[in-house]
């Protein structure tokens, strides 16, 4: 998940207390300790990471290999400042077998040219063309094909004539994570506010920083303090007169930097004997389990207390009893009959337990 602050009025940073704390003992699955404090992106912060980027303009598709260049698609036109002319880098023609050739004698034909631009390429082969001047201004365009431009295809930099020019980082924030939110550091916004650099995913963590969602984290965004400063009912400052207005301090979105993120408390608000078949019991509710992980626990106990039975998400939907397959979903949970043996039929209770916090004893029907 990823934690972005939305209120411009804080007297400070939230500080989220109740995460794992960095000295205690963490296996090697675990995070090294995540408590921190966070606040409203800072102007400072973001212009170091704007420092390292320069402006970049990225093709829409792959380079289809071999690429022969000829006298017909050879040059590209490209320009480092608004206010200079295109200038032509020729590139030598032949048959290019490989992205590494191609790049190597793209950057030869940009040096011999003067223009102050390099081209790299992706893992997934799309060609980047980025200015050499990193920076809040830093500026790359590229010119048609109209114009002489033959190498810049639409595959390769575009259609027509484009450009981009570094923002400052009070913009970067405001594209980003305006107060109010919403919260966006997806990888399609990163890269239209910040242009092709590849290092753009940096700025993700200093507008939002990224928490592993361990149990502890789940419980702090479920009941904790997450789940405080994401509350409507947050004030900064109970004592301050005059009183702040109530609203969150927070948004929280997924590791995709813009779905929303959800962890519903496990609710139990049915469960129902001899379905679907004989004997089984069928739950149903929310946040009831997570299709990522199988920490899903549930204990049925008989209607007189005298027995119960602790099933494990993993026994539940791999057992397979008269006709019935055991499952386990966010909202559903079937439960076959082989597990419920001499627990009874009538009045039984079940709760259900996800991570560590668990339902209400709900009584079957």
């Amino acid at each position: 998940m990823r934690v972005g602050v939305i209120r411009g009025d804080l007297p400070g940073a939230v500080t989220i207390q109740d995460l794992e704390t960095v000295s205690q003992f963490n296996p090697p699955t675990e995070p090294p300790g995540q408590e921190r404090h966070i606040g409203r992106p800072d102007t400072t912060r973001v212009g170091a990471v704007l420092a390292t980027l320069g402006a970049a303009r990225q093709g829409s598709a792959a380079v289809t290999l071999p690429l022969t260049l000829n006298g017909s698609n050879n040059v590209l036109r490209a320009k480092t400042a608004s206010a200079a002319s295109f200038v032509a880098a020729t590139i030598a023609t032949g048959s290019y077998t490989t992205m590494a050739a191609l790049v190597i004698a793209v950057n030869a034909a940009l040096t011999t040219a003067g223009i102050a631009a390099t081209v790299s390429a992706t893992t997934a082969g799309v060609l980047i063309l980025k200015s050499n001047t990193l920076g809040v201004g830093s500026y790359i365009a590229n010119d048609s094909v109209a114009n002489g431009s033959t190498f810049n295809t639409p595959a390769n930099f575009g259609a027509g004539v484009t450009s981009f020019t570094m923002p400052s980082a009070a913009a970067t924030i405001t594209a980003l994570l305006p107060v109010g939110g919403p919260l966006d550091v997806s990888a399609a916004t990163l890269l239209t506010t910040l242009g092709a650099d590849p290092n753009r995913s940096n700025m993700a963590d200093v507008i939002a920083p990224r928490f592993i969602e361990t149990d502890v984290v789940i419980k702090s965004f479920q009941k904790g303090n997450i789940a405080g400063y994401r509350s409507a009912s947050y004030t900064p400052d109970p004592n301050r007169l005059p009183a702040l207005a109530l609203g969150a301090a927070i948004t929280v979105v997924q590791d995709d930097g813009v779905s929303a993120f959800t962890a519903a408390l496990p609710t139990v608000s049915g469960a129902v004997h001899n379905s679907p078949n004989t004997g089984d019991i069928t739950i149903s509710g929310s946040g009831l389990a997570n299709a990522e992980d199988d920490q899903t626990v549930v204990r049925v106990t008989s209607a007189n207390g005298a027995t119960s039975v602790k099933l494990f998400q993993k026994v539940i939907r791999t057992t397979v009893s008269g006709g019935t397959t055991g499952a386990v979903t966010a909202t559903s949970i079937v439960i076959p009959a082989s597990l419920l043996a001499g627990l009874g039929v009538t009045g039984s209770k079940v709760q259900v337990q996800y991570t560590s916090l668990a339902s209400a004893l709900f009584t079957a029907t």
